[in-house]
């Protein structure tokens, strides 16, 4: 029907400004272990379904909503199927 219910996990990571090496393709792999390993766990006690993960990196807290065309940001989805994560292209 289209409509989703969506938990969002957040990370710091200040060394995406200090080592130019950390690009996309340099966590790529980081996205699905989060996803598995930490948001997985965290929403197997949920009462209400979770039908995707939007896992995100940032050098910096950044309010939710709001943007700093300073910083350096990273997100993936995935699907959440039969206790897996399921990648979603953007």
């Amino acid at each position: 029907d289209g409509i989703f219910t969506y938990a969002r996990f957040r990370f710091v990571a200040p060394e995406l400004r200090e080592n130019a090496s950390l690009d996309y393709e340099a966590l790529a792999d980081d996205f699905l272990v989060l996803c598995e390993q930490y948001a997985l766990p965290k929403l197997s006690d949920q009462p209400e379904p979770i039908d995707r993960v939007i896992i995100s990196f940032s050098d910096r807290a950044i309010e939710f909503g709001l943007s700093d065309p300073d910083a350096i940001q990273f997100f993936e989805q995935f699907t959440l199927k039969s206790g897996a994560c399921i990648w979603e292209q953007f």
